[in-house]
């Protein structure tokens, strides 16, 4: 009887964890933790981008498809709105389409509310990095500037924006070099710059056809 107990108390002295142990543990759980972390941010910025990709190209995708079917023309408009880091950080960050029928008095009626992009995530402003935004350009034609207050705001917000038209082009003029394409590039705020080109090294661009109207998407 004694000699069984004595075995029950030599499994439960062995079964237990002795301080050293325990502190061993935390150190390892710790490393991994550490390295770890800036693996699953790059991860999710990663995935932010890949939404906000996926975002920009379903607008301007079904804007394409709309002038189209209906017949008329279609405008996207990107708005400068707060970032998350500064509500003084005004930032392309949310776009609308409007279509352009009959009747519209030249205002249009908004398609569907207007969509925001992930968190952090922005659309350069600069023209060298996105030449859908370079409005100053005399070079360039087609662009148009616009204030409205968005649904929600209490402010007007600036825009700028372009034309889908039926036969599914743009009403951008084609542009040689220097100038260039039609595009647009974005990037999450977050992430370090490239001392190089000004924005992170992780980046996605879209760029549009002004005669076809048709976009595709790159990614470094």
């Amino acid at each position: 009887m004694n000699r069984g107990h004595h075995q029950l108390e030599s499994r439960r002295h062995w079964a237990a964890f002795t301080l050293l142990e325990l502190l061993f543990v935390c150190v390892i759980a710790a490393v991994l933790l550490a390295v770890a972390t800036p693996m699953g941010v790059s991860v999710l910025r990663a995935s932010s981008l890949n939404r906000a990709s996926t975002m920009i190209m379903d607008e301007l995708s079904a804007a394409r498809q709309l002038a189209m079917t209906r017949n008329c023309e279609v405008e996207v408009r990107f708005y400068k709105i707060a970032t998350d880091a500064s509500t003084q950080d005004l930032q392309f960050r949310a776009f609308r389409t409007f279509v352009m029928e009959p009747g519209a008095a030249g205002q249009g009626r908004p398609q569907g509310g207007v969509r925001y992009l992930p968190e952090s995530i922005i659309i350069a402003a600069d023209a060298e990095s996105s030449t859908l935004f370079d409005y100053g350009n005399p070079n360039r034609s087609g662009l148009f500037v616009t204030r409205e207050t968005l649904p929600g705001q209490t402010t007007e917000t600036d825009g700028l924006g372009f034309v889908f038209r039926p036969n599914g082009g743009t009403n951008l003029g084609p542009i040689d070099p220097p100038e260039g394409n039609w595009f647009m590039t974005f990037y999450s705020q977050h992430d370090p710059l490239n001392p190089e080109t000004g924005i992170p090294y992780n980046f996605g661009t879209v760029q549009v056809d002004p005669v076809t109207g048709r976009a595709r998407v790159f990614r470094p």
